[in-house]
């Protein structure tokens, strides 16, 4: 295996990553412990949404006066 160029500087800091540097990366997958795999819980795709979407109606004291005014007025003012 050969050895790459160290990703940080003399001054701590990371360098700017070349093509190589890509080319020669690995999915996290392939090259971290499964112990930290599982730690990190890398999980997929969501199976069912967790939320339910509803509407409230809220009276202008609720919400304020300012905002009541704004929400009908924007829409005017962008004809």
């Amino acid at each position: 295996m050969k050895s790459h160029p160290s990703l940080i500087d003399e001054q701590g800091e990371v360098r700017e990553l070349t093509e190589k540097d890509f080319a020669v990366m690995q999915p996290a997958k392939e090259v971290l412990p499964t112990s930290l795999l599982k730690t990190l819980r890398i999980r997929g795709r969501q199976k069912a949404p967790t939320k339910t979407k509803i509407t409230i109606r809220l009276s202008p004291e609720v919400i304020g006066l300012h905002w009541t005014v704004n929400r009908v007025i924007t829409p005017i003012a962008h004809f």
